[in-house]
């Protein structure tokens, strides 16, 4: 059995979505529809941006070193496996 939800977009979301729908000729509920099965069944769900750099929070020490040494220490932390 279908489920019936409410949600409140802003206009130029909404004139976005009923343009799509027209060209795409379909009901605006058919292309909600199709981008909630689209971002609900990815694969890999998109990290937080904190989740993406979390590892090198805390690594600068503030001792002098160069710019290659910077770059090599980045990548190093950069790249570890969790």
């Amino acid at each position: 059995m279908e489920e019936q939800i409410t949600v409140r977009l802003p206009k130029t979301l909404s004139r976005s979505l009923t343009m799509a729908a027209e060209r795409a000729g379909r009901k605006r509920a058919d292309i909600v529809r199709a981008a909630l099965e689209r971002y609900l069944g990815e694969e890999e769900p998109q990290q937080h941006p904190y989740e993406k750099v979390k590892h090198l929070i805390g690594m600068a020490d503030f001792e002098p070193m160069t710019h290659e040494e910077m770059v090599k220490r980045i990548r190093e932390r950069a790249f570890r496996p969790d």
